[in-house]
């Protein structure tokens, strides 16, 4: 069957699940995607690479943002009306306008929709909860990136056949081959090199220092450790809080046990950092940095509340690959951390728990065969 995906942009994470439906032995996968993205810095992909030396076409749509929050799509409506096609999946997100009307036509023809979208948080209003449950509804089937949506969906009257999670992906073919190739003493001494108290626990974040995220309340955490059992903690990111950041740490007096890393895109250096830290604490939502540290083996600490997560926090497995704190209870944070820092466990068998997850389902393979059966499914 032919099936196209129509996105708002592709970002460039999204390589590694785009190659692996394009060399689906099910079906032939077509990918459309706008010109402009409404974040600023993300640049589209402009194709696919199979291999070194093989590549596909992304086709561009002329995108029309209104507020930076609404969309339509120029040239969509024609695509689809001329195009030969026996499923469409489109990225499900209710602003986008030319989606509503693109599922319209597309229903017109006989053909099957399907929404690749992280459906209800269980966090929205009634109206916008009714208004989402409405669009959804244009589609004969969704896929999702959690359980937790798909039990809210149901909750709401949906079908469980018309559910699919699929769950989400980074580039773990890259990243199990980086994996394998880390040496544990010299990622050991890259982290060490960075603090004066190299024999104590190191605490990582990785990620935007934005508001969300909460890492006041990971400072805190650390100054209340300070004398009882002390931590370093290990920032990699930059953002807008930055500054904000770095005047509460010497507030604190904790300017020794923190390092501001910064911004990194080497995918390698920053595998080492995360293979030798302790734990990742994500105050906030945690999203794709849960996937970032579990393939790494570095269990996740994040907070409890699905109608205020990411649907990747699924991933993590309380006393299995991490733990949950109560949502804004930071005295309860530092409590997991210290919980966790301060168990005799077996690292070996953390590490191989932490990846395991990802392995099983938050891969592109994974995701790719979630997709092609569903697909199977809805249009037999």
């Amino acid at each position: 069957m032919k099936v196209l995906i129509v996105y708002h942009v592709f970002a460039h994470y999204r390589e590694p699940i785009l190659r692996e439906l394009a060399q689906s032995p099910e079906h032939e996968y077509v990918f459309y995607s706008g010109d402009v993205s409404n974040q600023v810095g993300l640049r589209p992909l402009d194709e696919v690479r199979l291999n070194t030396s093989t590549s596909i076409p992304i086709f561009k749509l002329r995108n029309r943002w209104f507020k930076q929050r609404f969309l339509w799509q120029k040239g969509l409506v024609r695509r689809l009306l001329i195009e030969d096609y026996d499923a469409v999946v489109f990225l499900g997100n209710f602003n986008f306008i030319s989606v509503w009307v693109g599922s319209v036509l597309v229903r017109l023809r006989s053909k099957k929709i399907l929404m690749w979208t992280h459906g209800l948080y269980g966090s929205e209003g009634s109206a916008i909860r009714r208004l989402r449950c409405c669009f959804y509804r244009l589609a004969h089937g969704l896929l999702l990136y959690g359980n937790h949506a798909k039990s809210l969906l149901e909750n709401n009257g949906f079908n469980s056949g018309r559910l699919c999670v699929i769950y989400n992906s980074l580039d773990v073919v890259k990243q199990n081959r980086i994996y394998f190739s880390i040496s544990s003493q010299e990622a050991s001494n890259v982290v060490s090199l960075l603090f004066q108290a190299k024999a104590i626990p190191t605490i990582l974040f990785i990620g935007r220092l934005t508001f969300q995220k909460k890492i006041s309340a990971l400072l805190h955490s650390v100054a209340e450790l300070r004398d009882i059992f002390p931590v370093n903690l290990l920032l990699i990111g930059d953002g807008e809080l930055r500054g904000e950041l770095e005047e509460l740490v010497s507030k604190l007096g904790i300017k020794d046990n923190v390092y501001f890393y910064g911004a990194s895109f080497d995918e390698v250096e920053n595998a080492k950092l995360i293979y030798a830290s302790d734990v990742c604490v994500a105050p906030g939502e945690v999203g794709l940095t849960a996937m970032h540290t579990l393939v790494y083996g570095t269990p996740v600490i994040t907070h409890d509340n699905p109608g205020n997560q990411m649907p990747e926090y699924e991933a993590v497995v309380s006393g299995v690959s991490g733990s949950f704190y109560r949502e804004d209870d930071y005295d309860d944070l530092t409590e997991k951390i210290y919980s966790w820092l301060n168990q005799d466990f077996d690292r070996s068998l953390i590490r191989e728990n932490c990846r395991q997850v990802i392995q099983d389902k938050y891969n592109p393979i994974a995701q790719r065969k979630f997709m092609d059966q569903f697909i199977n499914s809805i249009c037999s």
